[in-house]
């Protein structure tokens, strides 16, 4: 029986592959929350998602700059570059396997285009916008989530407490989303899609690759 990922990266890995895996395969169960960098992971290896959201942040000094959002059709491919890190969204599946230089520039355009539609947005959206997209985003990417923790949310960290405060409250008052203790669930999907800037709906269908 032929595997079925959600990968097209994975996929065609295992095309080519004659078994099941091929050795240095790893496949890990990623938890919401859980974060990681270069350190620890093998600067030959690649991570590829197979279910699950995630978000690419960028280094900078101590802190760190969301600047891309992925998850198995988009960006399926995931180098670990010095000061950039993985940051899990929701729970999910990973597999980790070494570096394949042509697969991988086969998929790096498609993550440095979300790179620079992310900084865009970053600079001409406001925050509701850019809030809205990011749930729009990743409710459709992940439609059995129960919610996203507020704290957590992509762009959260690069806004002033009173700015992600007004943006929570402007979807709010267009009951988009409601508030479940720490959690933001999206409770009507078209007036979210109303509220929502489409830089992230542009790469939220991405076709495979084969």
């Amino acid at each position: 029986m032929t595997l079925v990922c959600s990968n097209p990266a994975l996929q065609q890995l295992l095309s080519a592959a004659t078994g099941a895996e091929a050795p240095g395969w790893r496949e890990t169960v990623v938890e919401a929350g859980q974060a990681w960098g270069l350190a620890g992971t093998g600067a030959q290896s690649i991570w590829l998602p197979e279910c699950g959201v995630w978000v690419l942040e960028q280094s900078h000094g101590n802190d760190h700059a969301d600047v891309a959002l992925l998850h198995a059709r988009v960006s399926p491919v995931v180098p670990l570059q010095d000061g950039m890190r993985v940051r899990a969204l929701s729970d999910g599946v990973a597999w980790v396997v070494p570096l394949c230089p042509d697969l991988l520039l086969q998929y790096q355009q498609g993550l440095l285009g979300q790179m620079a539609r992310w900084a865009w947005c970053v600079q001409h959206h406001a925050p509701a916008q850019r809030l809205a997209g990011c749930l729009l985003w990743m409710h459709e990417a992940c439609a059995d989530a129960s919610g996203w923790p507020l704290s957590a949310m992509p762009g959260v960290r690069q806004l002033l407490p009173a700015q992600w405060d007004r943006a929570v409250r402007a979807l709010l008052h267009s009951q988009a989303v409601r508030v479940n203790g720490d959690m933001l669930q999206v409770q009507d999907q078209a007036a979210l899609q109303r509220q929502a800037c489409t830089c992230h709906a542009a790469v939220a269908h991405v076709p495979a690759v084969l």
